[in-house]
């Protein structure tokens, strides 16, 4: 799988308060996802300067086919250390009423969703059920579409879905998985997880 990787996994968090988008890549949460933090900004340039073997495999720099030692000082350079740490890319993004869209429902309220580390942006849209609360997310290549890639019900998966990624001034045909975690019923928060994009041409894995 990690030959294959070509975009990290990640969480986008969208909700009223966001006055931006922001992006944190591999962000660490080393007691599981808990409460994704929402105020990026003050976790920007923290980072320690330190690299072990589990920040290797997390920066993709072991994924390009090139062989690796490990040298195993700390528990940080176990491989039940990169087990248990999870780190995923994060995203905030302002969440608003959908305006220059070709087809926005009635209601729709608006998010950006990044990908390819943070290089490229695809819109979202959260919607409303026939019982008139929001009940799913629809994400979009461009606000000029009419067909989603995607529509994302609260509480479900779907996976094998294939867009665009850039990686290293490359472009690639990644396929990926979603899931809305959280999705505020009135409309005002949505959490959405995106699963690590696979190369559809790699035929290493």
């Amino acid at each position: 799988m990690a030959v294959a990787c070509i975009d990290w996994e990640r969480i986008v968090v969208a909700n009223e308060d966001v006055q931006e988008v922001v992006f944190v890549p591999k962000m660490e949460r080393a007691q599981g996802m808990g409460c994704i933090i929402t105020d990026l900004n003050d976790l920007l340039g923290e980072k320690e300067n330190q690299e072990t073997s589990a920040d290797l495999w997390f920066s993709g720099e072991i994924t390009d086919g090139r062989d690796m030692k490990t040298y195993i000082m700390t528990y940080e350079d176990t491989e039940l250390y990169v087990g248990c740490r999870i780190a995923y890319d994060v995203v905030n993004s302002p969440l608003k009423e959908a305006v220059n869209w070709a087809d926005a429902p009635e209601g729709a309220k608006e998010f950006t969703v990044l990908t390819s580390d943070g290089l490229l942006r695809r819109p979202a849209l959260i919607l409303k059920g026939e019982d008139g609360t929001y009940d799913r997310v629809a994400l979009y290549r461009s606000k000029k579409d009419t067909q989603p890639l995607v529509v994302v019900k609260r509480g479900e998966m779907i996976g094998d879905i294939v867009d665009t990624i850039q990686k290293d001034e490359k472009t690639y045909q990644g396929s990926r998985a979603f899931k809305v975690l959280e999705l505020a019923e009135d409309g005002s928060e949505v959490r959405f997880w995106m699963s690590a994009a696979l190369d559809i041409a790699n035929d290493d894995i």
